[in-house]
């Protein structure tokens, strides 16, 4: 019955937009280089993953969805915006920033002769905050279409303290703009202390 609820509802997702990306490879012999698996690779998979996830579920339950976060002028953000497109999620509130790279977890599975499991994951990252710009951009989409939604969903997946879209005065700019006529939910995996105001925490 609650997720029945979801369906129409307008959902404002805003976070950090990464691109998941799973690599799968083969292997039957090691490196003629050195003593590691000589790993082939026979497939790719990429999805929108950590505030895009939340958004594609939400979209699954047929809720109106609209996205904001940030994502850099290259390859990773095309397919990212083109992935969350084609789920039907409004990508129009996607900041694109040239000084910046689309975050990507990329995950490397290896099945082999005597090996099969996640062999390491390589993140491409941000390695400064946002620029003051960026940070209007956001502020500006927020007063404009917190207003009009049933619900703003804050998803915090900053993996290096301080590089991601979420800080302690967005979340503040969230709580007052909502003045408790919108309900707003959070995840965070390293500032939690940020969302205490929030209706409900992850």
């Amino acid at each position: 019955k609650i997720l029945n609820n979801f369906e129409n509802k307008k959902i404002l997702v805003i976070g950090d937009v990464y691109l998941d990306e799973y690599i799968y490879t083969e292997s039957q012999k090691n490196s003629s280089e050195a003593p590691v698996p000589r790993a082939v690779v026979k497939s790719k998979k990429q999805q929108p993953g950590s505030a895009g996830n939340i958004a594609m579920g939400f979209r699954e339950l047929e809720a109106d969805v609209k996205i904001i976060g940030v994502i850099g002028n290259d390859e990773s953000g095309k397919i990212l915006k083109k992935k969350l497109d084609e789920k039907g999620i409004n990508t129009d509130f996607l900041v694109i920033d040239n000084e910046r790279v689309t975050g990507v977890f990329s995950r490397i599975l290896l099945n082999g002769r005597e090996i099969k499991n996640h062999v390491i994951r390589i993140d491409t990252e941000n390695d400064d905050k946002p620029s003051e710009e960026t940070k209007n951009k956001i502020l500006f989409s927020l007063k404009r279409e917190i207003p009009k939604s049933d619900a703003v969903f804050i998803a915090d997946y900053d993996e290096t303290n301080g590089t991601g879209i979420i800080d302690e005065k967005i979340v503040e700019e969230i709580t007052k703009i909502s003045k408790n006529k919108v309900k707003t939910v959070g995840i965070s995996r390293l500032n939690i202390n940020y969302l205490k105001n929030l209706d409900v925490v992850i």
